[in-house]
C-alpha cells in the first residue's frame, strides 16, 4: 500500500490506475490513504474570544498501559498528543469543577477554526468518559466547554491529538521439505520504519534488526516441530506503538511445496520514457523478466516482494514510450520453487500527430490482446473498441487549436489484462483562416486618445491595430478585447483615425486586414459643434444622437440622423457655467454596442444681428426695427434721432420686438437714426456697440 501511495504521489495522473484495479478492502484502504494525506494537517486549538471571561478548564486522556496526561485550558493544547491506533481503551475524563448551574461539554473536530459555543456531546455526569476514536489514524482536536443555561461558555480546554499511522510489518513465508521453512523480510518502506522485528514461531523467536534487511530482503530458516498448521507472527514497535502481522504455514514433511498456480500481469502501464507500472494479482515473491519485442530471450529485471504493484526502470538508452517491451512474471518461495510464467504483456508505443483539423494516432501491435481502444481526454473523445489487432491507426477527426491527450489501452478479452501505453499530448492543427473582423467600436476618450474595441468570431491569440493615418499598427497579445483598448499616439484633433484590425487564433493563423473603422472626432465651431464622420457598422449607420452632460451622466438632447453639425438651443446652455459638454453617439442599424466620440465643451459667443434699415408703412414687411441674437442673456437698445435726442429704448430680441417707427404717437420722418444697444452673455461680459439705419418711406 505504501509502494501505492508512492506511485500516486509521483504519477498524480495516473490515480485512476490503482483505482480501476484494486478491489474491495484494498479500495477501502486506498480511499481511506489518500483521505489521511489531506486530513492530517496543523490542527491547532482556538483561543477563546478576545476579552472573554472564561476560565480554564482541565481533563486527562487515559492510554491503556501509559500515564495519565492532563490538559489545563488551552495555550498548551498545540503540542500534539500521540495515540496508537490499536489502543481501544483510549478516553477523556473531565477534571473541571463544572459551575453551578452549568453542563459539561466535549467536542471531537478535525478542524477547528473558533471555541465552540453550541452542540457537542453533553455529560451530565462530572466524571463520565469521553472515548477518543482511535480507530482511524488522523489528527483532531478534542474541545471541552461548560455552558451554563443561557449558552454562555464558562471554562474551556482543548487538546490536539493524533492517532498515528503504524504500519504492519511485511514479510512472506514458504513451507520446504522436512518440516523446514523460511520466512523472508522485504526492504520494503514499511519495514524501514522499524528498528527491529520479532519473529515469534512453535514458541520460538527470533530478533531481526533492521541492519539485515537494508541492504536487501533477508531470509531466515525456521524449523517446526511437528507437520501441519502453523502460526507465524512478526511484530514492531514505532513510536512506542506496537504493530502485529501474522500468517499460518503448513509444514510439508515429503519436500518442497510447488507452486501450481499462474501468476497474471493484470495490467500494465508506460509511465515516462524509462519508467513502467505494473500490476499482478499476486502478494508475493515476483520475478520481472523483460525483453525487447525483436529481442527472443528474456532476461531479469527485478525481483519485489508481497506487492500488488510494482514500479520498475528501464534503461534510460531505450526510450519504452517508443521502443515495445514485452514482460512475463512468476513467483518464486523462498525454498527455491518457482510457478510457471505468466502470458506476456507487452507495451504498446504510441506516436499521435497533428494535420489539419485532425490528429492522427498511431501505435504498435501488442501480442495477446484482442480488443484495442484509444482514450482521449481534454475534449478529445474516445475511438470506439476496435475488436481486433489489425488496426494500427485512429484518426480524430473535428479538432481545433487546443491540446489534446491520447492513450491505447488494449484487452486480452480471456484473462482480462490490460496494457495501457503513454499518455502522448499534441497541439491540434487548423489552418483555416478566421474570419475577417466585420465589427468594431472607436471611442475618442477625454485625453483625445482613440480606444479601440472590436468583436471577434472567436477569442483572439493576438489582435493588430494598424493606423491607416500614418502606417503604423499596434499590436496586442490578448485573450480577448472585450474592453476598449488606448492607441497613445493617435491624433484625433489632428485628423480622423483610422483603423484596420487582424488576429490570429489560436493555430496562430491570422485573419484578412478588416475594412477601414474611422472614429468620430467632435470639435466646437462659432456657432454649435460638428464631427467627422463614423465608419463602419456592418449594419450601417441609423443615426447620430447629440447627448449632453448633466453631472457625470450624458443624456439625449436629439436625434439629428446622418446631419454632421449641430446649433445648440440656448436653453441647453447651464446659465451658471455659460458653457454645455457634448458628446456624439454613432448608433448602428438595428441597434446593438454604439460608438461614442470625445466630449467637448462649447462655450457660445453673444451674437448680435442688426438691420440697415426698415420701412414702417404698414405693408407687414420690414415694418418693425428689430435686433435678433443667440447666447444672450441680457440685452437693451437705445434710438436717437439725427440731433441726438433719445426717441425710443428696448429691451427685446425678436421679430416684431423692435421699434415701430412712432415718436410721439406720429410718424417719424424718413431720415437717418443712431442706436446703441448693450448685451450680457452667458459668462457675464458686457458689450456696447453704436450704429446708424435708415427709415425708408
Amino acid at each position: 500500500m505504501f509502494l501505492n501511495l508512492l506511485f500516486i504521489k509521483r504519477y498524480p495522473k495516473n490515480e485512476s490506475i490503482l483505482r480501476m484495479y484494486l478491489s474491495g478492502k484494498n479500495i477501502f484502504l486506498l480511499d481511506f490513504l489518500l483521505i489521511l494525506s489531506i486530513k492530517i494537517q496543523a490542527q491547532t486549538c482556538p483561543a477563546p474570544p478576545a476579552g472573554s471571561t472564561v476560565t480554564q478548564g482541565s481533563f486527562t486522556i487515559t492510554e491503556n498501559g501509559k500515564a495519565p496526561i492532563t490538559v489545563v485550558g488551552w495555550a498548551n493544547g498545540n503540542n500534539v498528543v500521540n495515540i496508537c491506533p490499536s489502543n481501544v481503551s483510549t478516553n477523556v475524563r473531565n477534571t473541571t469543577v463544572i459551575p453551578a448551574g452549568a453542563t459539561l461539554y466535549y467536542y471531537n473536530q478535525t478542524s477547528a477554526a473558533a471555541m465552540p459555543t453550541t452542540g457537542g456531546t453533553r455529560f451530565n455526569n462530572a466524571n463520565a468518559a469521553f472515548v477518543v476514536p482511535v480507530a482511524t489514524p488522523n489528527k483532531f482536536v478534542i474541545m471541552q466547554t461548560t455552558r451554563d443555561n443561557t449558552g454562555a461558555v464558562k471554562t474551556y480546554a482543548c487538546q490536539v491529538v493524533e492517532v498515528l499511522n503504524i504500519p504492519r510489518p511485511e514479510f512472506s513465508i514458504a513451507s520446504c521439505a522436512s518440516g523446514q521453512g523460511t520466512i523472508e523480510i522485504p526492504n520494503s518502506d514499511a519495514n524501514n520504519q522499524f528498528n527491529s522485528l520479532q519473529v515469534t514461531w512453535n514458541s520460538q523467536n527470533k530478533t531481526i534488526n533492521k541492519s539485515q534487511w537494508a541492504s536487501g530482503n533477508h531470509k531466515e530458516p525456521l524449523t517446526f516441530t511437528s507437520i501441519g498448521t502453523h502460526l507465524v507472527q512478526v511484530s514492531g514497535t514505532i513510536n512506542g506503538c506496537s504493530s502485529v502481522n501474522s500468517r499460518t504455514i503448513v509444514a510439508n514433511g515429503n519436500g518442497t511445496n510447488p507452486i501450481t498456480a499462474t501468476p497474471l500481469i493484470a495490467r500494465l502501464e508506460v509511465l515516462s520514457d524509462t519508467q513502467v507500472g505494473m500490476f499482478t494479482n499476486q502478494t508475493a515473491i515476483l520475478e520481472v523478466h523483460q525483453r525487447k519485442i525483436a529481442d527472443a530471450n528474456y532476461t531479469l529485471n527485478k525481483e519485489v516482494s508481497s506487492t500488488l504493484f510494482t514500479l520498475f526502470s528501464i534503461p534510460a538508452n531505450n526510450a519504452v514510450s517508443q521502443e515495445q517491451y514485452c514482460f512475463k512474471v512468476r513467483v518464486r518461495n523462498s525454498c527455491g520453487s518457482v510457478s510457471p510464467f505468466s502470458v506476456d504483456n507487452c507495451t504498446i508505443p504510441i506516436t499521435v500527430r497533428a494535420e489539419n483539423k485532425q490528429n492522427v494516432v498511431t501505435w504498435k501491435n501488442s501480442p495477446n490482446y484482442n480488443s484495442i481502444q484509444v482514450l482521449g481526454t481534454n475534449g478529445a473523445g474516445s475511438s470506439p473498441a476496435l475488436n481486433n489487432t489489425s488496426p494500427t491507426q485512429f484518426i480524430d477527426g473535428n479538432k481545433t487549436c487546443l491540446k489534446y491527450t491520447y492513450q491505447v489501452r488494449a484487452v486480452n478479452l480471456i484473462n482480462g489484462a490490460f496494457s495501457f501505453s503513454y499518455k502522448q499530448d499534441v497541439d491540434g492543427k487548423d489552418n483555416t483562416k478566421p474570419t475577417m473582423i466585420t465589427n468594431a467600436f472607436l471611442t475618442v476618450n477625454n485625453q483625445n486618445k482613440v480606444e479601440i474595441r472590436a468583436a471577434f468570431p472567436s477569442a483572439p491569440k493576438n489582435v493588430t491595430f494598424y493606423r491607416m493615418s500614418n502606417n503604423t499598427n499596434l499590436s496586442i497579445d490578448a485573450p480577448s478585447t472585450s474592453q476598449n483598448i488606448p492607441d497613445p499616439q493617435s491624433e484625433p484633433s489632428q485628423r480622423q483615425e483610422c483603423y484596420q484590425i487582424t488576429y490570429k487564433n489560436n493555430c496562430l493563423v491570422e485573419s484578412d486586414k478588416s475594412d477601414q473603422f474611422c472614429a468620430v472626432f467632435l470639435k466646437p465651431t462659432s456657432s454649435g459643434v460638428e464631427w467627422t464622420d463614423y465608419k463602419k457598422f456592418p449594419t450601417g449607420l441609423a443615426r447620430y444622437e447629440i447627448e449632453k452632460k448633466n453631472g457625470t451622466n450624458f443624456t439625449l438632447v436629439r436625434s439629428v440622423g446622418a446631419a454632421l453639425k449641430y446649433d445648440p438651443d440656448p436653453s441647453e446652455v447651464d446659465p451658471a457655467s455659460g458653457e454645455v459638454t457634448y458628446r456624439i453617439k454613432a448608433v448602428p442599424v438595428g441597434g446593438g454596442t454604439a460608438s461614442y466620440s470625445n466630449e467637448t465643451v462649447f462655450a457660445p459667443k453673444a451674437t448680435v444681428f442688426i438691420a440697415e434699415a426698415f420701412t414702417p408703412n404698414g405693408d407687414t414687411i420690414n415694418d418693425t426695427f428689430d435686433v435678433n441674437g443667440y447666447f444672450i442673456k441680457e440685452f437693451s437698445i437705445n434710438i436717437y434721432n439725427r440731433w441726438g435726442i433719445p426717441i425710443w429704448t428696448g429691451n427685446q430680441l425678436g421679430k416684431g420686438k423692435g421699434w415701430d417707427g412712432i415718436v410721439n404717437g406720429e410718424d417719424a420722418p424718413a431720415g437717418t437714426y443712431l442706436y446703441e444697444y448693450f448685451i450680457t452673455d452667458f459668462k457675464g461680459q458686457s458689450t456696447k456697440n453704436r450704429g446708424y439705419f435708415l427709415i425708408m418711406k
